[in-house]
């Protein structure tokens, strides 16, 4: 004989779980009535606080912020981030980088700059590139890490990889000027991109200081480095990508990259 079962009772939930109002997120009979859950309900309110906080640290210049949109995959997102002037993006795949792209065109949005951050096979090359026809008024890049030739009618941007001590892809520093000197004689040279992930597991700020900012000075000078005049003029307008979320405050710290 089955078991009777009392009344299933839920226990009410805590106004506030640590700093976080949950009042605030309550969502109306109208809209729950609607919903099929699980169902991922996005509010826009502090969603644009975090964005314009992220601002202010980059002292209110959209172009000092590439954020990254694997975490994000959602073209609602996407829009909140073009609404305050975001041009620039990252992301991990092909897909992401379309997502993207669709997300800017539709909008209007002129300027549009996508970094596939990782590198790409031959079939993910040929991909982008199919991405990068389809949507010509963005501009799209993406990572090398070794010195091979890239085609002229190529439509991607080329930014050279340095492993800065994650130790998950790249050029060794030592070893990243003669790449760069290649890749800055090419008309699709970018600049350098740099992922110190490792950060996560650095505990202080004054840890992250003390072993971050090294690396950034070797990044500034690799940055510098200039054979010639061509080589000097490509150093003046390159981009240096760099900084995940656990090193992005301390980046921005640095003085010669603030």
């Amino acid at each position: 004989m089955a078991a009777k079962m009392g009344a299933l009772r839920v226990p009410a939930m805590p106004h506030r779980v640590g700093a976080l109002d949950v009042g605030a997120y309550g969502l109306s009979r109208k809209l729950r009535s609607a919903l099929c859950t699980p169902a991922l309900v996005l509010f826009a309110s502090p969603i644009r606080r975090n964005i314009d906080k992220i601002l202010d640290l980059c002292g209110g210049s959209p172009s000092k912020w590439r954020p990254h949109v694997k975490t994000l995959k959602s073209d609602f997102l996407v829009g909140l981030l073009l609404e305050r002037g975001i041009r620039k993006f990252k992301c991990a795949t092909v897909r992401e980088a379309a997502m993207v792209a669709e997300a800017t065109t539709r909008r209007g949005s002129d300027g549009a700059d996508v970094l596939v951050a990782y590198p790409l096979t031959s079939v993910g090359s040929d991909r982008l590139e199919r991405v990068a026809a389809a949507y010509p008024n963005v501009q799209f890049s993406r990572l090398v890490e070794a010195i091979a030739p890239v085609e002229a009618s190529s439509r991607l941007g080329v930014f050279v990889d340095v492993n800065c001590g994650m130790n998950r892809t790249g050029v060794q520093v030592n070893e990243a000027a003669a790449v760069l000197d290649y890749y800055r004689r090419d008309l699709h040279f970018r600049g350098i991109h740099a992922y110190e992930g490792h950060a996560s597991k650095m505990t202080t700020k004054d840890q992250r200081r003390r072993e971050l900012f090294p690396i950034y000075d070797s990044l500034l000078e690799l940055r510098g480095l200039e054979d010639d005049d061509s080589a000097a003029a490509a150093a003046s307008s390159e981009e240096l990508v760099t900084s995940g979320t656990p090193a992005f405050v301390t980046a921005l710290a640095h003085p010669g990259l603030g």
